[in-house]
């Protein structure tokens, strides 16, 4: 099996757990900052993961969405489902909830896109929407037609650029959605060789004078589904400027992460953990810089914040293999 960086064995990396008070599975958050805190939604869903494909329901396949407050230190203040009952009536395409949701502020309000999930019987018809909120409750709900004709779409990177916002529907070749007025713009330009493969995956935010964003693909090994992730680095054009290698969060599983946001010292990445638990990993930025530098030095300072936390967190031995890990080289793999 492939040997990857392991993100929540480095040094001064800090885990949280995130606990909605209802019976059903948390899982894929997205966050965002918010002043001196932070919200997220979190998805809830009617399902546990019984293996890597296959799912036991516990009713019909439903999301339900929570709106979570933050304080500065991620402790939450309150947690409110959000209302979105009536855009879930009145069109069929939404019937089944709106999953895995990526918050953003725009236009001096907060929206998420989300995956519009139809009620019904595999194969599912899943179509791209974007939703107003004011507090917990839907106000304004869109659903955006595939560039593409595809009758399943998720996954698209928000971007704010000032009062404009655009959708990352592929890193390579670069695919956008321009959303103006009521339409939304299809294009496309030459990608990056680097990045085939891969999906969207957080928002796509600003980051000293670039944007910063977290991309994911999904790999077979030994029959089942792990997994990857790796941080994006995008100028003002779209255009590729540095990609980290691949990584995972806790274990070589079905981990994803929908959220990312930063402060002036770290990086705040939201994931879901085997579609049942809803997780936050608070990493220094200075490690994101080393994960996306191609240089000898900073693999050299990555291995050893990974052989420190290794000796913090009391896992030994540390094999061959994992010093050997491709985590620790600057391109994507």
């Amino acid at each position: 099996m492939k040997s990857r960086l392991r993100l929540c064995s480095l040094l001064a990396v800090e885990h949280y757990r995130i606990r909605i008070p209802t019976d059903r599975y948390a899982c894929n958050p997205s966050i965002a900052a918010d002043g001196d805190g932070y919200r997220a939604i979190v998805r809830t869903v009617s399902y546990t993961l019984e293996t890597y494909d296959e799912v036991m329901l516990r009713g019909g396949l439903d999301t339900i969405n929570w709106l979570v407050r933050f304080d500065a230190d991620l402790q939450i203040l309150d947690a409110q489902r959000i209302d979105d009952r009536k855009f879930r009536e009145q069109d069929e395409r939404g019937a089944a909830g709106f999953e895995d949701a990526r918050l953003f502020f725009w236009q001096g309000g907060w929206w998420y896109s989300a995956s519009g999930l139809a009620s019904g019987y595999p194969p599912y018809r899943v179509t791209m929407s974007l939703t107003r909120l004011d507090g917990a409750a839907v106000t304004e709900s869109t659903f955006i037609p595939s560039p593409k004709n595809a009758p399943m779409e998720k996954n698209w990177m928000s971007v704010v650029t000032g009062e404009e916002l655009f959708f990352v529907y592929r890193a390579s070749p670069m695919q956008r959605v321009r959303a103006q007025n009521s339409s939304f713009d299809f294009s496309e330009e030459a990608g990056d060789v680097r990045m085939l493969g891969w999906s969207g995956s957080s928002q796509c935010i600003t980051y000293r004078g670039k944007r910063l964003c977290v991309v994911h693909r999904t790999v077979l090994e030994s029959g089942r589904r792990v997994y990857e992730h790796a941080f994006l680095e995008l100028d003002d054009n779209f255009r590729i400027v540095r990609a980290s290698a691949s990584w995972y969060f806790d274990k070589e599983t079905v981990e994803f992460c929908a959220g990312l946001c930063v402060t002036s010292s770290h990086a705040i990445l939201s994931y879901g953990f085997e579609d049942g638990d809803a997780r936050l990993l608070k990493i220094p930025l200075r490690i994101v810089e080393r994960l996306l530098e191609p240089g000898i030095a900073a693999r050299m300072m990555l291995k050893l914040s990974y052989l420190a936390g290794r000796l913090k967190n009391r896992i030994w031995p540390l094999s061959i293999t994992e010093l050997m890990a491709p985590g620790f080289k600057g391109k994507a793999s």
